[in-house]
């Protein structure tokens, strides 16, 4: 994914706090495993896994709508 694809998902997926944002910035464009990027952002690993998962739904979704999947 790139900075264009992640503000838009940013705008789709409501990602509430600072850190959870930078986490999944990290996990989906800088490609970091998600235990590091929690601990980088300073946040529980579980919570940036749900977020992330979050994410990947609306992505795949995305996909289903546009004809893409």
């Amino acid at each position: 994914m790139n900075e264009n694809q992640f503000q838009a998902l940013a705008k789709l997926v409501p990602l509430k706090t600072e850190a959870i944002r930078r986490g999944c910035y990290l996990v989906l464009v800088d490609g970091v495993p998600t235990q590091e990027a929690a601990k980088q952002v300073g946040m529980a690993y579980l919570a940036l896994w749900n977020a992330v998962k979050r994410c990947k739904v609306k992505i795949e979704l995305a996909r289903i709508v546009t004809g893409q999947a």
